[in-house]
């Protein structure tokens, strides 16, 4: 489930309270605070793992359509 925006990290701690209340009628705060710090301890890791799948395949299609285009340079990548 995707709550709030992803450009604005860690949104999802603010909305996530507030969408178990309306959902989950008569949540106290003990039980919000639970689901809260649990979503908490893996948002940081699955957020890294995110960004690096989303940051390969940028690289992967950018590499694809500059082979495709016949603009790929071999010699700038093995320099690197």
């Amino acid at each position: 489930m995707w709550l709030g925006d992803l450009s604005i990290r860690l949104i999802r701690m603010l909305i996530l309270p507030v969408v178990l209340v309306t959902v989950i009628n008569g949540a106290t705060p003990e039980q919000i605070a639970l689901v809260v710090g649990f979503t908490l301890a893996f948002d940081l890791p699955l957020d890294m793992w995110r960004t690096l799948v989303n940051v390969r395949g940028n690289l992967a299609v950018a590499t694809l359509v500059e082979k495709w285009e016949d603009e790929f340079d071999e010699e700038i990548c093995e320099n690197s």
